[in-house]
């Protein structure tokens, strides 16, 4: 019988870090956290309900608040007790199907929980629970081949009777890399989306003080330049000059500074 495993979809950003059970692990994502853990037993309920409190608790220290409206569990394995957890005061309602990276089940979340359940490990055993249960779940259509270097042939593979096609460039993460690990493209999204943010801030808000423009730059439009930039900090000067743009347009619109240089006005 396959283990009782919850997965728990928390909408919320989460950065920094937090201890959790190293029963339960803990999948982070630009605006999603997912918790999972095996509850077999009344241990395993308890495991999560901690992990869940401690996960209320980093919040409540960084100031932020879960969107529990979007919370939910969502209980596998036939003879599932449906335990009910709680975050904070509110308790989580139980879903029949989530949405994961566009997927209602993830392959890999199906994958794990065959890991877990199954202890044998030959092709008669394996191979017809991943025809039934994995493969349905792969669509074909949305997967691709980043061919890594410069001078990489370009091998044409298959999945299963079909070809997949190759990409100039993939999100990985929410990050969007090329085939040569260049961040180009990544660096011109952010751009783009941090500018825009800013001419909607220019258009409609009347204020150019600094109490009111440096607060919304730094809410709505600094985390567009500074998600995961460890990652995909940029390389190339003409890639740096594009992110110092948005910079310098933003400290442009607080009033008493259009004159500065750019230095200064980053002083300031």
């Amino acid at each position: 019988m396959l283990s009782s495993k919850r997965i728990l979809k928390l909408a919320s950003k989460f950065e920094g870090s937090t201890s959790l059970s190293a029963e339960c692990t803990l999948s982070k994502f630009a605006d999603d956290i997912k918790l999972r853990g095996v509850a077999d037993m009344p241990e395993g309920h308890a495991v999560i309900q901690r992990n869940l409190d401690k996960l209320e608790k980093w919040a409540d220290r960084n100031l932020m608040k879960f969107n529990k409206g979007k919370c939910q569990v969502l209980h596998l394995g036939r003879n599932n007790p449906l335990h009910q957890y709680v975050l904070g005061t509110t308790q989580l309602e139980s879903s029949l199907a989530e949405k994961d990276l566009s997927e209602d089940t993830k392959a890999n979340d199906i994958l794990g929980c065959i890991r877990q359940s199954i202890t044998s490990r030959l092709r008669e055993v394996i191979l017809p629970l991943y025809s039934a249960l994995v493969r349905p779940h792969l669509d074909k259509a949305k997967c691709k081949v980043l061919h890594l270097a410069q001078d990489n042939p370009q091998y044409q593979y298959r999945l299963g009777d079909e070809g997949i096609e190759s990409s100039p460039a993939e999100k990985d993460l929410g990050i969007l890399v090329n085939e040569r690990l260049y961040m180009t493209r990544q660096c011109a999204l952010a751009a783009q989306k941090a500018n825009r943010i800013l001419g909607c801030i220019k258009s409609s808000v009347a204020s150019r003080s600094r109490e009111v423009i440096l607060p919304l730059c730094s809410a709505l439009v600094r985390p567009h330049l500074e998600y995961c930039v460890q990652l995909w900090g940029p390389q190339h000067k003409k890639d740096m000059d594009l992110l110092e743009r948005v910079q310098r347009r933003a400290t442009k619109m607080i009033r008493g500074m259009e004159h500065l240089s750019c230095e200064e006005r980053l002083r300031e």
